[in-house]
């Protein structure tokens, strides 16, 4: 409310609250249910400061990561399957029962921030000027790593980016200028081409991801992003649909 009073244009807005570990959430339903704690640092927080600001925003980026490549896309099932509202509440609301199989909602959380950039830019950039861009910061020594061993750590300063480094897609996606098929920066060299500044439709194909995880690092780079093979659309409809329904709010 603060922001929304005091600035009647919001230049840039980052979406970059996160976390990689479970805890226990404090979020409750009218239901009953617990919001899962990391899906909503992750994304369901942001998809609702998002929409407070909304009117105000020209430009959006979230956090994604190369985690976005490894969530079930499986057609087995509802649960499995990233187009089903099912998948998305699945991740986003705790198990009431405990005992059931493992859930693992950071890569879900992860996608989930790309696909919010995708459905963005196909209701705003045309009606509203809006841009959102996902990215990719890398496999970065930060905060984020604080509750790990020591020893694991100690590797980390060795092989991952700095945070300096790591905030590198972050800052290109907030002022750079890319064609409006660009919606994800990731920060390492890829095998196919080494060029760096690539600002067109030129964008290298999808990676195999260990290449987003670790490697040269060069800045930012465009890259296509691993989405089911009708661009997201229908995934992004489902995960609007519950992520509308847990935070009572509504995109137009």
């Amino acid at each position: 409310q603060a922001v929304d009073k005091e600035y009647d244009i919001i230049d840039v807005l980052v979406n970059n609250a996160g976390k990689n570990s479970a805890g226990t959430s404090t979020q409750k339903l009218k239901n009953g249910e617990n919001l899962d704690d990391l899906f909503t640092t992750n994304f369901l927080g942001h998809f609702l400061l998002t929409n407070l600001l909304l009117q105000k925003c020209k430009r959006i980026v979230n956090l994604s990561s190369v985690m976005h490549h490894f969530p079930v896309y499986s057609r087995k099932d509802n649960i499995s399957d990233i187009d089903s509202v099912d998948f998305w509440r699945n991740y986003a609301v705790e198990p009431v029962d405990r005992e059931v199989a493992e859930r693992k909602p950071y890569a879900p959380s992860k996608l989930a921030a790309l696909l919010f950039s995708i459905e963005l830019n196909r209701r705003y950039q045309e009606s509203a000027g809006l841009r959102s861009i996902a990215v990719n910061p890398g496999s970065v020594n930060s905060d984020i790593w604080r509750n790990y061993p020591s020893v694991m750590k100690a590797i980390f300063t060795k092989i991952y980016l700095s945070s300096e480094q790591g905030s590198t897609t972050s800052v290109a996606a907030s002022v750079m200028h890319f064609d409006q098929d660009v919606v994800y920066l990731q920060p390492y060299w890829l095998p196919h081409s080494a060029r760096k500044h690539i600002q067109s439709s030129n964008t290298s194909p999808c990676p195999f991801p260990m290449f987003e995880m670790l490697g040269p690092y060069v800045g930012y780079r465009p890259t296509q992003p691993r989405l089911p093979v009708d661009g997201g659309l229908k995934a992004a409809n489902s995960l609007f649909t519950v992520c509308e329904e847990l935070t009572g709010c509504r995109y137009p």
